[in-house]
């Protein structure tokens, strides 16, 4: 290998290193008044979806996430991925100590307090399905593009919303989609699937990230009284101990896992493709 060619790799690797890891630090677990996603109302989801249609969603529970994501892209949603069909679906994602492209449960991808979208996208004949599907099976096992960067991925790293960007690229009449450059870095986001032209929205919550505040509210009313009762003890670290209890109490109750995140990750891998 060429020197230039290692030492562009290493300086694009650093970098990624740093954007999961600031994924990972996103995955604080808030616990939340918002209803969890019922079976009756997952397989409703379900017998509306057809392979190749888009699910958009966003786990209220994670505040961090939903700010961001929201803030920098102006994204409703936070993560898409593809439905393959069969209850499987196509993703990029950091999960289940996997980085990158992998197919999963759809059962699974729809638990916890989430809201919901569902796109059928413009394909111009049933061909196009197949091509796009293909091209997120035949990606399976790369890894997880923690830059957000489409121009500097080389095809060997993808985020959720990238790898059904590329997909459509490769269709006999690509489909358009919004680039948004967010710090220098030109991104597609989810909510970017909610604008193509000719798509239908099969499915839709209706939610705000106001919402997802209202939803946070006890567990911010059960920090601050914790915070008070710290306050004789550790008068300096009275509000990070109030914090931390409140949360983790609360995760034990909807979890079982008291600490600051859901606990171990419950993604069914099917098959994560050749590393």
């Amino acid at each position: 290998m060429k020197m230039n060619d290692l030492l562009r790799r290493r300086l694009v690797c650093m970098p990624s290193t740093l954007g999961n890891a600031i994924a990972h630090g996103l995955d604080l677990r808030i616990p939340t008044a918002n209803p969890e996603t019922s079976p009756a109302h997952r397989d409703k989801i379900r017998a509306k979806l057809k392979p190749g249609d888009i699910v958009l969603t966003s786990d209220t529970s994670y505040l961090l996430w939903e700010t961001v994501e929201y803030c920098v892209a102006r994204s409703h949603y936070t993560h898409a991925f593809l439905y393959e069909g069969g209850g499987k679906i196509l993703e990029a994602t950091i999960d289940s100590g996997v980085h990158g492209v992998m197919r999963s449960s759809l059962d699974v991808a729809l638990q916890g307090p989430l809201k919901i979208a569902v796109i059928r996208p413009p394909y111009d004949c049933p061909e196009d399905v197949e091509v796009a599907l293909d091209f997120c099976r035949g990606n399976l096992g790369k890894g997880y593009d923690g830059l957000f960067d489409l121009d500097k991925t080389d095809g060997q790293r993808f985020y959720c919303s990238s790898l059904i960007y590329e997909a459509f690229q490769l269709l006999s009449k690509p489909i358009k989609l919004e680039r948004k450059k967010v710090l220098g870095r030109w991104l597609v986001a989810p909510d970017a699937f909610l604008d193509m032209e000719g798509e239908t929205i099969v499915y839709r919550d209706r939610f705000s990230l106001w919402e997802s505040f209202k939803g946070a509210s006890p567990t911010g009313i059960g920090a601050a009284a914790a915070t008070i009762g710290f306050h004789c003890m550790l008068p300096h670290l009275a509000p990070l101990a109030g914090f931390y209890l409140a949360v983790s109490a609360g995760n034990k109750l909807q979890t079982g896992n008291f600490g600051l995140t859901s606990g171990p990750a419950k993604v069914c891998r099917m098959d994560q493709g050749a590393e």
